[in-house]
């Protein structure tokens, strides 16, 4: 095996990524992850707990310098303003007072 390539990185304890780096330190690299989506599992941990858990805690992130950002959603192509919507959700601009404000694109009508 000549790369790894890991994907959802949000999701990797940063204790399993220096394990991958102690076990795999031959090979190259690539990682990939929106984290504004899941971070690490984290059994009955506070949010603190999860932010110490992640990744990007770990004394190697900075290894991984050469960052590269995606410029457009692919998969939501079709549903731009839905998409749109998400992001600024993820990037934390639709929170007031404490409380994320959903948009209406972002809701089901239920009927009963």
């Amino acid at each position: 095996m000549d790369v790894l390539i890991i994907d959802e990185i949000s999701m990797v304890r940063k204790y399993a990524f220096n394990k991958f780096d102690e076990k795999l330190r031959e090979l190259m690299r690539a990682i990939s992850g929106d984290f504004r989506q899941l971070p690490p599992v984290v059994q009955n941990g506070t949010s603190t707990d999860i932010i110490n858990y992640s990744v990007r805690k770990s004394h190697l992130w900075h290894y991984f310098a050469n960052l590269f950002e995606l410029a457009k959603n692919e998969r939501a192509n079709d549903v731009d303003n839905f998409a749109q919507e998400v992001l600024a959700i993820g990037d934390g601009s639709t929170i007031k007072n404490g409380t994320v404000e959903l948009p209406e694109v972002c809701m089901r009508k239920v009927v009963c």
